[in-house]
């Protein structure tokens, strides 16, 4: 979709003026993409030389790669990274956060980061109350896991 823009920054790698900054502008390019390898590839090496907000956004680009992949607990420090970096996160990085901690083993982080992202009633608070039911569940508190259960299956976005 922008393969244009990204040929187009690919020639300017290695100009004086504009090459130092041309590789976050790529890296932006490949998460647009949903290019996991190829953020993996070069976004982790811009972090050392980037700017505060720059290394924030890089930490959410390679969390979400990872994420993406189903590696789960390298994402988890790279999405720490960022919602600790972050001005504001909207839902959907509260959510990746939490499922980590969730695929993680971290229960307890897992149920504090799920209901900190706010109900709804959508397809994402549908699988929030799933998850935070199979938590409960795993920490034995089956009346919180039948609630959460129950407030899944009261939602039809995802009928499985």
């Amino acid at each position: 979709m922008y393969q244009t823009a990204l040929e187009g920054f690919m020639t300017l790698r290695d100009d004086e003026t504009f090459g130092p900054i041309v590789p976050f502008y790529i890296a932006q390019i490949l998460y647009l993409n949903k290019d996991y390898d190829g953020i993996l590839e070069i976004a982790p090496d811009l972090i050392k030389s980037a700017p505060k907000d720059r290394s924030t956004e890089l930490y959410r680009f390679i969390g979400d790669a990872y994420y993406n992949k189903g590696n789960y607990k390298e994402a988890l420090s790279y999405l720490e990274k960022f919602a600790a970096g972050a001005k504001a996160s909207d839902r959907e990085d509260k959510y990746q956060l939490g499922y980590c901690y969730y695929k993680t083993g971290n229960l307890d982080m897992a149920i504090k980061t799920l209901l900190a992202t706010g109900a709804r009633s959508d397809i994402l608070s549908q699988n929030i109350w799933f998850v935070l039911g199979d938590c409960y569940l795993q920490k034995g508190d089956k009346k919180r896991a039948q609630f959460a259960f129950g407030q899944s299956s009261k939602m039809d976005f995802d009928k499985k």
